[in-house]
């Protein structure tokens, strides 16, 4: 869900949207560019005033002709809101010093966002519901480029072949898509819609600036865009001012949970913000190479006694433009700002204060143009002002070139070198300048950094930095320590003291003298070392850059077979006359290796005979090393089983007639098992086995029956009966 709050109450809402345009056209025969070395001041801020009827306006963009566009309003500028407010769209020219009504007839509320060079202005206007319009000074008419779009669509930003972008429901939905409109023919007024799409993961898009190359700028998003939710975006045509191309996410600044992306230079370099948490700060995308599609982002700060900021416009030369706050960007209560880097589309700058109109409580500016100047809107008693900043140029700053590295030889039987090193040149600054630098010689053996420091009339100090190198020519030896052997432990790895790894250097000087090692697998000196033998070469390096080595190996062994888990002595019941089927488990953990394999005789599963036999069992690791154990399995004979058996009759307590036949049977069955008379054996086991059934239920009990029958079947089994 997208929506635009002109005096949002949250910050999610406030920092949402930034009207943006770099006014960067294919007319470019303008004011010279400014002097790259000049600081920037603030030299004029005036009041545009207002449309007729209208209590307060706003400006929103500005192109190098220094025209200015925005919206003029009686309560406030916000079609997003369903608003009715007789709110207007204007030109401001600085010619005539007048603001021109764009509006369609029959008094349509429209807010104006884009210019270009040419004057082609860009918005909406609410005729029928939210429309994105085309205004072009060569008819003085307005052209509804969204329709036949549903209603909702915004032009936000148009570039100096009059493509525009912005968002509408383009694909008859209820999410808004960014779009991008290319006129049939340079600054046209028809032409045709792009979709471009979301990044992966977004259901909606948003375009907000456009360069001249057909680059588009905006955010994704889920939900809504802001700065703490939304994702920023580039999209680059396959071709210059193409209508194919792909979209990539900018990210965010370290920490926060969202971007989204305001402006865009010729160069391809993006503005924005970026946050979480209610709480955003203006970034810098700059690409790799120009235009590109990738890049880093720059933190640009915020005012002193600020805590977030919002990046709206960027001009060719990399200046950018927007608010610094404490609570949330709006302009009854915030600071519009000026970042100007220290080159022409650097990454580092300085940000300053642009001011306010007298008696107002706060600022924001929008747009900025190739000339410097900025337009925004000012704040006085509840009542927004657009308002336009013209910029001047003040003395060249005092900066400060050092001299170049120095690689020195030590002073004759000492460890320092005594130099005079020659002073570091300086432009700018109001003289006389003055010249200091930190520390003083003598510098001793290795590198130190010297910090130089200008400082001029005013106090307006700069400093550099310069390298001495100090190397002692009669040179030095390095010792590798001895090699090491250790016991694997667990993992197969292990781990050495630091102490004894540290090789040792054999100096007059031994200060300044850096020691570097590398492992043959790659890994740091102080990971785990594995199995095997592992090769380690110190570098020593003195000042000079000579840099002898030494080598040592770290080797880690296996020596501590695994251990074996064997069961215990077991004793099982035969189930046939060949003995019984045992299964069993055995295991074996090594410290390095951990799980190894067992191997078992007899193997788990087999058929043990009848009597006592004795399982061996052996484990060995991938080291070789090896561990053996036992075990004993007895297999119970038919007339152990018949034995067995009586005595469990008579456990249950049975009355003694049905106890003492039972046990007669099973006396008479393990006589002639004893003596070799199967047959016999088999009879009386039956006898017995259909007595109990007969007593099932009756003299005993159900579960014991079945218990005994089971037991009788089975050494019946074993007899072979």
């Amino acid at each position: 869900m997208l929506r635009r709050s002109r005096y949002a109450l949250v910050l999610a809402v406030a920092l949402a949207w930034g009207c943006d345009q770099d006014g960067a056209t294919a007319l470019r025969v303008k004011t010279p560019a400014r002097p790259v070395a000049l600081a920037t001041a603030v030299g004029s801020i005036i009041d545009l005033g207002n449309l007729p009827g209208a209590a307060s306006a706003e400006g929103l963009a500005i192109n190098d002709r220094g025209q200015v566009v925005g919206c003029s309003y009686l309560q406030f500028c916000n079609l997003a809101s369903g608003s009715r407010d007789p709110q207007r769209a204007f030109l401001w020219d600085p010619i005539t010093q007048h603001l021109t009504d764009l509006t369609l007839p029959s008094t349509a509320p429209s807010e104006a966002f884009g210019l270009n060079e040419t004057g082609q202005v860009v918005g909406s206007v609410n005729s029928d519901g939210r429309r994105a319009f085309l205004w072009d000074p060569s008819t003085g008419t307005m052209i509804l480029i969204s329709d036949p779009l549903t209603p909702g669509a915004e032009a936000a930003a148009i570039n100096g072949r009059g493509q525009v972008v912005g968002f509408g429901r383009i694909r008859g939905g209820l999410v808004d898509h960014a779009f991008l409109w290319t006129p049939d023919v340079p600054n046209g007024t028809t032409g045709s819609m792009t979709d471009l799409g979301t990044l992966p993961g977004g259901s909606g898009s948003a375009a907000f600036g456009v360069n001249d190359r057909g680059q588009v700028v905006g955010c994704s998003y889920t939900n809504f865009c802001d700065p703490t939710n939304g994702s920023a975006f580039l999209w680059t045509p396959d071709v210059p001012n193409g209508t194919t191309g792909s979209m990539i996410d900018l990210g965010t600044l370290p920490g926060a949970s969202g971007s989204e992306a305001s402006g865009i230079n010729n160069g391809g370099q993006v503005v924005g913000a970026s946050g979480a948490n209610f709480t955003a700060r203006a970034f810098l995308w700059t690409p790799a190479a120009p235009n590109g599609t990738t890049g880093a982002l720059t933190d640009l700060g915020a005012l002193p006694g600020s805590s977030g900021s919002q990046a709206y416009g960027i001009n060719n030369a990399g200046e950018v433009v927007g608010c610094s706050y404490t609570s949330f960007c709006d302009p009854t209560s915030t600071d519009a700002f000026l970042w100007r880097p220290d080159v022409p589309n650097g990454t580092t700058g300085n940000m300053i204060d642009l001011g306010t109109l007298p008696g107002a409580s706060g600022s924001e500016a929008r747009g900025i143009n190739d000339v410097g100047q900025v337009v925004g809107d000012a704040v006085v008693n509840g009542a927004a002002h657009a308002v336009l900043w013209t910029m001047t140029e003040t003395i060249v700053p005092l900066a400060i070139t050092p001299p170049g590295p120095l690689t020195l030889r030590t002073d004759p039987g000492r460890c320092d070198a005594q130099v005079s090193v020659a002073p570091p040149t300086t432009t700018g600054g109001i003289p006389p300048i003055t010249l200091m630098a930190s520390p003083l010689p003598p510098y001793p053996a290795g590198k130190t950094i010297v910090t130089w420091t200008a400082t001029d009339a005013t106090g307006s100090a700069a400093t550099a930095l310069q390298s001495v190198a100090v190397f002692d020519p009669a040179g030095f030896a390095i010792v590798a320590p001895r090699a090491v052997t250790l016991e694997a432990g667990p993992g197969g790895t292990a781990s050495v003291d630091p102490p004894r790894l540290s090789a040792t250097i054999e100096a007059n000087c031994p200060g300044g003298i850096t020691v570097t090692s590398v492992r043959s697998d790659g890994l740091p000196i102080d990971a785990p070392y594995p199995l095997g033998t592992t090769g380690i070469t110190f570098t020593a390096t003195d000042a000079s850059g000579y840099s002898p080595s030494a080598s040592t190996t770290v080797k880690v062994e296996d020596t501590t077979p695994p251990l074996l888990t064997v069961p215990g002595n077991s004793v099982v019941d035969a189930t046939s006359p060949s003995g019984a089927v045992v299964f069993y488990v055995a295991s074996a953990r090594d410290i390095a290796a951990g799980v190894v394999p067992v191997t078992c005789r007899p193997p788990s599963g087999s058929n043990f005979p009848i009597g006592t036999t004795t399982v061996t069992c052996t484990a060995s690791d991938p080291s070789g090393n090896t561990r053996g154990g036992a075990f004993a399995v007895t297999v119970l004979s038919a007339p152990t089983q018949i034995a067995n058996l009586a005595n469990s009759v008579t456990s249950l307590g049975l009355q003694s007639g049905i106890a003492t036949s039972l046990t007669g049977k099973l006396k008479a069955a393990l006589a002639a098992a004893t003596a070799g008379d199967l047959v016999t054996a088999c009879r009386k086991l039956q006898d017995f086995i259909n007595e109990t059934q007969a007593q099932a239920g009756k003299k005993i009990s159900t579960g014991d029956a079945a218990s005994l029958i089971a037991t009788a079947q089975r050494i019946r089994a074993v007899l072979g009966c």
